[in-house]
């Protein structure tokens, strides 16, 4: 897991200040870690959940929280990533409401506008 810590230095300070600039960078419903949401994410989950690997991506969710957990497969809100999502995933992709992250790590910015561009 990639952290990036920005310390800032000011000369005329007594002091070094680090700032956690920790972030979870994924697109919402990509489980398998291509960087979209398709039928394949779909299909990874399911593979998961029946013993293959896990997805390339987790994340420390909430950020400090110290609970690391494949955040980009939670689809439905609930911070979780289970049976639930995969069942959800179907219905997205049937014409059924789109993928909702986990409202205590969403996703970055420029992901989730990318996501939001290509869902269009």
């Amino acid at each position: 897991m990639k952290q990036i810590v920005v310390a800032v230095v000011l000369l005329a300070a007594v002091g070094i200040f680090a700032i956690p600039s920790r972030a979870c960078d994924y697109v919402v419903g990509d489980v398998n870690g291509n960087g979209y949401l398709t039928g394949m994410d779909v299909v990874y989950s399911i593979n998961v959940f029946s013993g293959g690997p896990p997805p390339p991506y987790s994340c420390d969710c909430p950020p400090g929280s110290g609970n690391i957990w494949f955040v980009a497969g939670d689809v439905n809100g609930s911070c979780n990533f289970n049976g639930l999502d995969v069942t959800y995933m179907v219905r997205y992709f049937k014409g059924g409401n789109g993928p909702i992250p986990c409202p205590s790590c969403p996703p970055t910015p420029l992901l989730k506008s990318k996501m939001e561009v290509e869902a269009k």
